[in-house]
């Protein structure tokens, strides 16, 4: 044995000369008996399926392992380096195991991130990398390039509440494509959006990100117009270049968010001259507010204005005086203020 290895095996005929079952089971190698005998020609050999970083094999062909095959017959070996198939050779393995030490279910897939190489039956429950926030810090990112990302399309409809989520990723080794050398990441800096649609906002737009690390965006909003927008995001990448700092310029990613046509009704104020109006609404919901001079003495009176914005003025007499002599601050009303302004000239002199 080896403090390296853990061989597991399955031996039929295991009474027979040669068969060496007792003499495994002695020295502590987990071997079994398999039930029922005379139908076991599976000639293969499983090595490292559990590891698929270290290039994991199959071992199969007509040769059994048995004096005849290696002094009599004309056997042929093929060596399969791979680890789907070091799995599914696994998974049949465990099949025949009369006692097996692992038949739990999982993902079976090595292309899955919660793939379980122990797993002998697949339960559906594989998850497969996607460029999403669900997915942040998952090793598969060291495969993507510097950008912006999202799972899906992001659509929105105009007029109606809007929520979404972008991720922002920073490698942390970037390839020179002429020289091939890999350099660290430090940072993508200064980093500036562009072409959102109008009335969607991000939540926060963080002005640099270290490498090797991703930043999840979230933003919210209603749209206010339809279009294909193209957002995008520019900043300086600086690499480290032998422990100083290398700005390689400017680096923009893109994506697109659509805001579409909303065919339901959007009530709102569509006058187009008032303070609240709507410009995606397409019925009235008579909320319409207008500002002007509510006072209808004024000479600047407006009939149709709902709030008065302050810009009431008398008209003068002949001799110059207002026709609302008490209305000193020409607000359309005779009030408090009107007798502080008073009082504040009261007494005072003038010359002619």
């Amino acid at each position: 044995q080896s403090f390296f290895v853990s061989p597991v095996g399955v031996i039929e005929q295991v009474n027979v000369t040669g068969s060496e079952f007792d003499n495994l089971i002695e020295n502590g190698v987990q071997v079994y008996a398999h039930e029922p005998i005379s139908n076991c020609h599976h000639n293969y050999c499983i090595v490292d399926h559990s590891e698929p970083d270290s290039d994991p094999i199959v071992i199969t062909g007509s040769h059994r392992w048995t004096s005849s095959a290696e002094n009599v017959n004309d056997e042929n070996t093929v060596i399969v380096h791979d680890v789907r198939v070091a799995n599914l050779y696994h998974q049949e393995f465990s099949a025949l195991l009369t006692d097996p030490p692992s038949l739990a279910e999982g993902c079976t897939d090595p292309e899955a991130v919660n793939f379980d190489p122990d797993s002998s039956t697949d339960d559906g429950s594989c998850i497969y990398f996607q460029t999403s926030c669900d997915f942040i810090g998952d090793e598969t990112w060291n495969t993507v390039e510097v950008g912006i990302y999202s799972d899906s399309m992001l659509t929105h409809v105009l007029g109606i509440e809007a929520n979404g989520e972008i991720v922002l990723h920073v490698p942390g080794i970037l390839i020179d494509p002429n020289t091939g050398s890999s350099f660290g990441v430090t940072a993508w800096q200064d980093i500036n959006f562009t072409g959102m649609p109008n009335g969607l906002t991000f939540d926060e737009v963080p002005n640099s990100v270290n490498g090797n690390s991703q930043l999840c965006l979230s933003y919210s909003g209603i749209p206010v117009a339809t279009d294909t927008f193209v957002v995008e995001i520019s900043g300086e990448i600086v690499l480290d270049f032998f422990g100083t700092p290398y700005s390689i310029g400017l680096v923009s990613s893109a994506l697109q968010i659509v805001i579409e046509s909303n065919p339901n009704s959007i009530f709102g104020c569509t006058y187009a001259h008032a303070v609240n109006h709507s410009p995606i609404a397409n019925v009235d919901d008579g909320s319409c507010i207008f500002a002007g001079c509510t006072n209808p003495t004024a000479s600047n009176y407006e009939p149709h204005a709902t709030v008065n914005d302050g810009t009431c003025q008398s008209e003068l007499c002949q001799d110059g005086a207002t026709s609302n002599l008490g209305d000193l601050n020409n607000d359309g009303a005779v009030g408090s203020s009107d007798l502080l302004q008073f009082l504040a000239v009261f007494g005072v002199t003038y010359s002619n």
